[in-house]
């Protein structure tokens, strides 16, 4: 997934950047918040929308990312297994955010270690 989203991400700036389309020049506070609250917060919480200036739903934004990058994810083959895997993320959760409810369910590192094993065993 994460491979796919950046080579998008790498084609569509560089498609952009071909057509002479303005770089957006986001404030760089805005960028820092951003770095920080998804750093933080990961998927469980709302998101920086950098252009915008306030926040946004992650989900929302997960979606916009990923319709602003579906050209390369399209030309890349990539669209649908990527699209599938960032949905399943959303609606699962990141992993980080499974293990921390694991261990506050039980209390144990030993139940998030059974729970990485059995997912990437899965």
């Amino acid at each position: 997934m994460v491979a796919g989203l950046a080579r998008a991400l790498a084609r569509t700036c560089h498609d952009a950047a071909a057509r002479g389309d303005p770089d957006p020049r986001p404030r760089p506070e805005l960028l820092r918040a951003a770095k920080w609250r998804a750093a933080r917060h990961g998927l469980d919480a709302d998101l920086v929308d950098v252009l915008g200036g306030h926040a946004r739903p992650a989900a929302e934004m997960v979606g916009r990312f990923v319709a602003e990058i579906r050209p390369g994810l399209e030309a890349a083959g990539d669209l649908e297994e990527v699209t599938e895997l960032v949905g399943a993320t959303v609606a699962r959760g990141t992993g980080a955010a499974r293990q921390r409810a694991a261990f506050e369910r039980t209390g144990s590192l030993e139940a998030v270690v059974d729970l990485v094993v059995e997912e990437t065993a899965g």
